[in-house]
């Protein structure tokens, strides 16, 4: 899969971004399924370090993302599929759930999905 919508990201979230790349894309209903219940998780987290907001923001505009690729072609798909696999490993940048900064590296793929296929949806 093209990977060039990554280009602008750090070096090591777009080696991580380009690797996921080589997974085969499921049905998006099920990801988003997946990042419901992260979000789910998020908003429950009790460690004082988690951004529980900018988390449970980012699984509902994830979640948009890919309720919006459903309806466009396989590469938005792949795309939209990446931006959510990157969420949910949580330990990408920064572990999620245990630092401030744990849902920064995910905004930035977030970001670079949403300006690949769904521009409105940025989150900057």
């Amino acid at each position: 899969m093209d990977t060039r919508w990554a280009q602008g990201l750090l070096s090591d979230t777009r080696a991580a971004v380009e690797a996921l790349a080589s997974r085969p894309v499921p049905p998006l209903v099920r990801l988003s399924d997946a990042v419901r219940a992260y979000g789910d998780e998020i908003a429950a987290a009790t460690d004082p370090r988690t951004d529980r907001q900018t988390g449970v923001r980012l699984a509902a505009e994830l979640g948009s993302l890919l309720r919006r690729a459903e309806g466009l072609g396989a590469e938005a798909q792949a795309i939209a599929a990446i931006a959510a696999w990157y969420f949910l490993g949580r330990s990408d940048g920064e572990d999620d759930l245990s630092s401030p900064f744990g849902f920064d590296d995910d905004v930035e793929v977030f970001d670079a999905a949403a300006a690949a296929i769904a521009p409105d949806l940025r989150w900057r």
